[in-house]
């Protein structure tokens, strides 16, 4: 356990640009796309948690802490910009 953290507080508190619920690790592959509002996105890398985890939660090994959940994320590109907002829904 962390304890209590400010930074959680706040949205993006791992790094993260873009947040969804119900969608893990297991449920997303290198080169699904999918679309959020009217922008398509295609998952480009697994993330790899490193260093500003650590500094960001101010533990020394944060970034250890989550790579041994198995929740560390991914990154997207964007193959056709557009607009998404907060609510809009993600569709593969």
């Amino acid at each position: 356990k962390i304890g209590t953290r400010a930074v959680l507080a706040q949205p993006g508190a791992f790094g993260e640009n873009l947040s969804t619920t119900g969608v893990t690790e297991a449920d997303i592959c290198v080169g699904d796309r999918l679309c959020v509002g009217n922008v398509v996105l295609e998952v480009s890398l697994l993330r790899q948690p490193c260093w500003k985890l650590n500094d960001r939660f101010d533990t020394r090994d944060m970034a250890r802490r989550v790579q041994h959940t198995g929740r560390t994320g991914w990154y997207y590109r964007v193959l056709e910009g557009g607009t998404l907002r907060v609510g809009d829904t993600l569709a593969w």
